[in-house]
C-alpha cells in the first residue's frame, strides 16, 4: 500500500502568510533546461567508509540554468541508491513497485553538503530492510544530486559509487513533520517562539482520511527559528512554493489574499521538498460557529467536578477558532474539549499527542503541554513543554 506524507488543511482569518518578507523577482533570468551537471567524486571514494564514525562531504557544479550560466537559486536534494537505479523513491513505493532509491532529508541551495553517516544509514535501512543479524560487512552505494528551481526544471547529476561499512540502525515510525503558519494577517504578527504557539504560531491541521509515510520523518520545528520554512514565488494566492532551508538563504514572498476572510491551506510534501505542493483557496464551507469560551477537562482535574476548575483556553487574537492553553497532566487518562459545563458542544479524540476529534476521550499521557485546538478543522495538538 502506498503511504503518503501529508501536511494538510488549516482555515484561518484574513491575510495568510508563511514567511517574514518578500523579495523582488523582476530580475530573474529566463530559465533553460540543463542537460545535467557534475557531482565530484569524494576523496573517501578510494576507501571503505565506516558509516558509524564518518561524515560524507559532497560538492558539485551548478547546472547551466541560463544561456549565460548566471547564478540561480536552485534547490539541491541527494538521492541514495543501492542499485544505481532511480525509478521509484521511498515515498512513491507500493507493493507492486518497491523503492530503488531514497531522497535524503537534507537539502541545500549551495553546491555542497555534508551528510552524516547516520542519515545515510537510515536511508539504506529503509531501502534494504536489513535485520540486526543479517547486516552486510560492506556495501556499494550510489549517490546523485537532484537540482530544481521553484519546484520545476529538475535535473540530475551523474552518480558516484562509494563503499560503506554499514551498521545496524533501528528504525522507528516517524511522526508527520508539523508545519506552522505565521504572519501579520493570519495571526496578527510574526512572533514564532515557544510561548507563541497557538497565538501567533498556528500548527497546520491534519487532513481527515489521509495517511502519511511512516519511514520518512523530516526533522523537527524549532521555536524562534525561520528555517526550514516555505514561502511563495510571488505575492498573492497562486505563487509557487519556495523552500528556505537555512536562515542564511533568501526569504521568499508571502501568500497574500486580496481580501479578508477564511482560507483553506493545503500543504502536501509527498514528493519531498522539490515536489511540495501548497494551495491557498477561499474557504467554501458553512459559516463556522463561534464560541465565546473553550475548556479542557479530563481525569487530570476530575472532569471539573466536585469543585475542581476546568482549564480555560485562550482564543487566538486574530482567528477566534484557534484555542490554546498550558496544562500539566499528572497521570495518564482521558480528556476532552468542551464549550461549557452543559456539554452541549464537546470534542474528544482517538489519538495522542495529535489527531482529529471523535466522541471518545483523548488518551492523554502524563506530562506538561501547550495544547492547541482548531474548532473548524477539529484538529488538536499536545506539544510537550520542557
Amino acid at each position: 500500500m502506498k503511504k503518503i506524507l501529508f501536511f494538510a488543511t488549516a482555515m484561518l482569518c484574513s491575510l495568510c502568510a508563511l514567511t517574514a518578507c518578500s523579495d523582488d523577482n523582476d530580475s530573474n533570468p529566463v530559465l533553460i533546461q540543463p542537460d545535467g551537471f557534475v557531482l565530484n567524486t569524494p576523496s573517501l571514494a578510494a576507501y571503505t567508509i565506516d558509516l558509524k564514525n564518518s561524515k560524507i562531504d559532497l560538492t558539485w557544479s551548478q547546472p547551466k540554468y541560463t544561456a549565460e550560466n548566471a547564478p540561480v537559486n536552485a534547490l539541491y536534494q541527494i538521492f541514495v541508491s543501492s542499485t544505481d537505479s532511480y525509478t521509484t523513491s521511498l515515498s512513491e513505493a507500493t507493493d507492486e513497485a518497491p523503492a530503488d532509491y531514497a531522497v535524503m532529508g537534507e537539502t541545500t541551495q549551495k553546491c555542497n553538503i555534508t551528510l552524516s553517516g547516520a542519515s545515510i544509514m537510515k536511508a539504506l535501512m529503509q531501502l534494504n530492510g536489513w535485520t540486526e543479524d543479517a547486516m552486510p560487512e560492506t556495501v556499494d552505494v550510489y549517490i546523485r544530486v537532484d537540482a530544481s528551481v521553484a519546484g520545476r526544471n529538475h535535473v540530475q547529476s551523474n552518480s558516484v559509487k562509494l563503499n560503506f561499512e554499514p551498521y545496524y540502525l533501528e528504525l522507528k515510525t516517524a511522526d508527520p513533520q508539523f508545519w506552522f503558519l505565521v504572519g501579520n494577517g493570519a495571526v496578527g504578527n510574526w512572533n514564532n517562539g515557544a510561548d507563541d504557539m497557538g497565538n501567533t504560531t498556528i500548527p497546520l491541521c491534519l487532513k481527515d482520511g489521509a495517511v502519511y509515510n511512516e519511514q520518512t520523518g523530516e526533522g523537527e520545528f524549532t521555536p524562534g527559528k525561520w528555517a526550514p520554512m516555505w514561502g511563495a514565488s510571488d505575492e498573492g494566492l497562486n505563487g509557487n512554493p519556495i523552500y528556505r532551508p537555512t536562515e542564511a538563504d533568501t526569504d521568499p514572498a508571502c501568500w497574500k489574499p486580496a481580501e479578508a476572510g477564511y482560507y483553506t491551506i493545503n500543504f502536501n510534501s509527498t514528493a519531498g521538498t522539490a515536489g511540495t505542493k501548497i494551495k491557498v483557496t477561499k474557504y467554501e464551507g458553512a459559516e463556522p460557529k463561534k464560541f465565546a469560551t473553550m475548556q479542557l477537562v479530563g481525569d487530570f482535574d476530575n472532569w471539573a467536578n466536585d469543585g475542581a476548575e476546568p482549564v480555560i483556553m485562550k482564543a487566538n487574537t486574530v482567528n477566534p477558532h484557534v484555542w490554546y492553553c498550558d496544562v500539566t497532566i499528572p497521570a495518564d487518562g482521558g480528556a476532552k474539549f468542551r464549550v461549557d459545563s452543559t456539554w452541549k458542544d464537546n470534542w474528544g479524540g482517538d489519538a495522542f499527542p495529535y489527531g482529529l476529534t471523535s466522541g471518545n476521550n483523548i488518551p492523554v499521557k502524563a506530562g506538561k503541554y501547550r495544547v492547541v485546538f482548531n474548532d473548524i478543522d477539529k484538529c488538536y495538538h499536545f506539544f510537550t513543554v520542557e
